[in-house]
Parts: C-alpha cells; sequence; structure tokens
C-alpha cells in the first residue's frame, strides 16, 4: 500500500506544473517584445498650408504609433520636391527620402488637439483642372520614397484625410488598388482601407500595402489618384502622412557629407579710441 505524499511534496509537484504553464507563456512574451523592438520605422507629415499641426519629436502619432515623425513643407506653389533626409523613429538620420509630385495643398477640417490630429490636419493634394477634364495629371499624386535598402521588403501606410467631404481616390501600389471615401475631419479612429473592387469607394482614413519590395535601386512607388464625377463635389483629393515600416533591420544612414553653402556674416566690431589726454 503506497504511503500518501506529505504536504510539502504536493506542493512541489504543485509548483512544477505552474512551471510549465508559466514559462511557454513568458516566452511567447519575449518574443513579442523582441518583434516590437526589431520594427523600425519612418514617418512623413505633410503640413500643408493654412494650419499649424508641425508635430514635435516626442509626439507619438500614427496607427502602428511612433515618435520622431518628420514635417514635410511643401514649397506652396509648385507643389512637386524632396524632402530632406528624414530621421527613423529611434532618431536615427537615414537616407531615406520621399519625392513627390503633386498640384495642391491644404488642411483638412478637423482639430489639432493631439498628436493624431495633427498627423491628418496637413495635407498633400491633387486638385483636377479643368474639373471634369484635367490634363497635366493634375488628378493624380505621385510619390516615391527612395534611398532605401534595396530588393527588401516594407510594409507602407498612407494616410489620406481632404478638405470637404465625399472625395474619392484610387490608391493604388504595385498591382494594389485601394477605392477610397475620404474623410475630411479625423475623429481620432483609424480607419482601414479594404475595398479592392474597382468603383466601390469604402470610408477609411489610411491603407496599408504590406510585404512591398523596394526596387533594385532601392525605391517604392505610389500614386493617388482623383476620382472624377460629374458634377464634382469636391475640389480634390489629398494624402495626409506616409509611414515606412521595416520589421527587420534599419534603414540606410545619412552618409552625406555637411558643407557650407554661404559665407558668414562678419564679425567685426567697432570701438572707439579712448580721449586724447
Amino acid at each position: 500500500m503506497n504511503k500518501p505524499l506529505a504536504p510539502q511534496m504536493l506542493m512541489f509537484i504543485k509548483f512544477i506544473k505552474m512551471l510549465k504553464l508559466v514559462v511557454p507563456v513568458a516566452l511567447l512574451s519575449l518574443f513579442a517584445v523582441s518583434e516590437t523592438i526589431a520594427q523600425t520605422s519612418i514617418g512623413g507629415s505633410f503640413i500643408g498650408r493654412g494650419a499649424d499641426d508641425s508635430l514635435a519629436p516626442a509626439d507619438s502619432a500614427g496607427v502602428i504609433p511612433q515618435t520622431q515623425w518628420n514635417n514635410i513643407f511643401d514649397d506652396g506653389n509648385t507643389f512637386k520636391g524632396t524632402s530632406d533626409t528624414l530621421k527613423d523613429s529611434a532618431g536615427n538620420f537615414t537616407a531615406v527620402r520621399i519625392i513627390y509630385d503633386c498640384n495642391d495643398s491644404w488642411n483638412s477640417d478637423g482639430p489639432t488637439v493631439t498628436a493624431n490630429d495633427k498627423l491628418m490636419k496637413g495635407i498633400i493634394k491633387a486638385n483636377p483642372d479643368p474639373d471634369l477634364t484635367p490634363i497635366n495629371n493634375s488628378e493624380r499624386m505621385l510619390f516615391t520614397i527612395t534611398n532605401l535598402t534595396a530588393s527588401v521588403s516594407y510594409n507602407v501606410i498612407v494616410y489620406t484625410e481632404a478638405n470637404g467631404a465625399n472625395a474619392l481616390m484610387d490608391l493604388t501600389l504595385g498591382a494594389t488598388t485601394y477605392y477610397i471615401g475620404e474623410q475630411n475631419t479625423f475623429g481620432g479612429t483609424y480607419i482601414l482601407a479594404g475595398s479592392t473592387t474597382p468603383g466601390s469607394y469604402d470610408l477609411a482614413n489610411y491603407a496599408e500595402f504590406d510585404g512591398v519590395t523596394s526596387t533594385a535601386s532601392g525605391t517604392i512607388t505610389f500614386t493617388g489618384t482623383k476620382h472624377i464625377v460629374n458634377p464634382q463635389v469636391n475640389d480634390g483629393i489629398g494624402v495626409a502622412g506616409i509611414q515606412i515600416i521595416r520589421t527587420s533591420g534599419g534603414f540606410p544612414p545619412n552618409t552625406a557629407l555637411c558643407s557650407i553653402t554661404s559665407s558668414p556674416a562678419s564679425i567685426h566690431s567697432s570701438r572707439s579710441r579712448p580721449p586724447s589726454r
């Protein structure tokens, strides 16, 4: 006949069983934290015109939250240009830039209270001219993310917003097009684009393209095109920001050399002589 186990032995067995449950969960949590740490992103926020919506380095914004957003100011005239080299979410200076080819900018109709409000406030735009028969690609925006590591997979998030209601956008990257009915006021919630059916426009304020491979020259290109309707009910479409995410590794560093572009201002000073005795 077996003797009953002592209370101390029973407690020890329960402890071992508990460890078998806790340790795998702890390991899974550790792997999740490691994945989060490994993820690096770059965010570019278009400032547009007519609003004070710049993001401070410590402001955390985006559907995948990050700090160190780069404020991108257009020239207010041609609305075509290239951003400065961009910092990543850890504050590292990278070689990455965003080239944009648009024809207008403004600001959406929402508030500027939170960091997410500010991200979604300023917009770069396509404003068709003429409204119903646009020429010179005035109905489309073209964006090129450049100086990326060649032939590497990235996730790209495009934040969309407009001034005025009922703007319709065809947002295309590679073989994927999302058909987006744009918000004109950010309400504090990010809404993912889901419609890939031509002519079916669902309300959304961001689209996510996952597993996008950069070209051999280190670029990713996408377009936003205004869906033309008669009569036009909105003067254009807008993009508020772009987020580029690399789930493993970082971005190419900025190795550009500093240079002096103008002569320093004169530092000579005049001094009166003491009076003669």
